[in-house]
């Protein structure tokens, strides 16, 4: 039998604080590897994340409650396709336009009056002289109390510089006075038809935001050039004359009507009348026409509108009168001839005694 070997005793020490929590931090080489990796792609999407927004930010623009007086509108070429039909009273409007405008200081945020009835679709942003020279849309928002639709770009544009922004838009009819009205009369068949006016009185403060995106006030006249789509059974009427009628491709129940660019009008006072009258025009060739008005002799012509239930409005070159005060005006003239008529045969009838008396 063979002796014990001899037991050695294991004297168990307690670790102190500082190796405990040397111990909770202790990992191997693989995990610390892992751990790194991760730390730097999560840091490296997020430098690029944060990069790409510091590259596209937009300056802000809070709402103001006016637009200031910064932009200098000098002429809108409107399209216009107005869905009105003589036996469908639709009351809905789409088109585009393009204004052609100088900044008076570097901005980088556009206004324009627009109003409720209107909707913005789409905007783009070009200088004239470089149409190569696209300014990106960073954002847009309208303001309904207001009537102030705000645009915002990726970057400035510069003053004194010629630009041009495109807007396309849609919209509906309004009820009240402003914007595009529905109105309806009766044909001597009694069957109902149905039209479509645009127009404001000589004294009116805003109107134009109710057709299109645009500077609305006295404060920025301009040149209109106008192309209105309507349907092929209507007819066309604005302030200027008519130059071309053409058809639309793919579309064969709308026109297209070509106007002559307008001279340079307050925005309240385009005028736009749709639908199936009847009319008389006359022509003198040879004969030099003027009016007494100054900017319808420019034009160089007078459309006279007669509608029921509208009030009766003179604007450069074009007049809508009321229905029934053009009756009763018609009827006084024809009464004030039928006098003129009475007098003159009475005239005759006393130089006829006269001439007998003197015999």
């Amino acid at each position: 039998m063979s002796p014990k070997s001899p037991q050695r005793k294991v004297h168990w020490k307690e670790p102190s604080r500082g190796a405990r929590i040397l111990n909770f931090f202790y990992c191997d080489g693989r995990i610390f590897c892992l751990w790194f990796f991760i730390s730097a792609i999560a840091a490296l999407i997020y430098a690029v994340i944060l990069y790409f927004a510091l590259l596209n930010r937009t300056p802000y623009a809070p709402d103001p409650d006016a637009i200031p007086y910064i932009f200098v509108p000098s002429h809108y070429n409107l399209t216009i396709r107005i869905d009105t039909s003589r036996d469908d009273p639709k009351q809905t409007f789409s088109g585009r336009v393009f204004i052609r405008f100088r900044s008076l200081v570097d901005t980088a945020v556009l206004f324009l009056h627009l109003g409720d009835n209107v909707n913005v679709e789409e905007a783009a942003l070009f200088a004239v002289v470089d149409n190569a020279k696209k300014y990106r849309v960073a954002r847009k928002r309208h303001n309904p109390r207001t009537e102030i639709l705000t645009i915002v770009l990726n970057r400035n544009i510069t003053k004194l510089l010629d630009y041009s922004l495109e807007l396309s838009f849609s919209g509906k009819f309004r009820t009240d006075n402003l914007g595009l009205q529905l109105f309806n009369y009766q044909t001597f068949n009694n069957e109902e038809r149905f039209g479509a006016l645009y127009i404001h009185p000589e004294k009116a403060i805003k109107g134009l935001r109710y057709l299109i995106p645009c500077l609305d006030s006295s404060q920025y006249p301009a040149q209109f050039t106008l192309n209105l789509q309507r349907n092929a059974v209507m007819r066309a009427l604005s302030n200027s004359v008519r130059l071309k009628t053409v058809s639309i491709e793919g579309d064969e129940e709308f026109l297209d009507d070509g106007f002559a660019e307008t001279i340079v009008l307050f925005p309240y006072q385009l005028v736009i009348v749709v639908c199936d009258f009847q009319y008389k025009e006359e022509t003198s060739p040879g004969t030099e026409l003027k009016f007494m008005d100054a900017k319808s002799n420019r034009i160089g012509k007078i459309d006279a509108v007669v509608i029921p239930n509208s009030n009766t409005i003179n604007q450069p070159g074009i007049s809508v009168l009321n229905e029934a005060e053009t009756i009763d005006e018609a009827n006084v003239l024809e009464e004030v001839q039928d006098l003129k008529d009475e007098q003159k045969e009475t005239d005759r009838e006393l130089d006829g005694v006269n001439v007998t008396v003197n015999q």
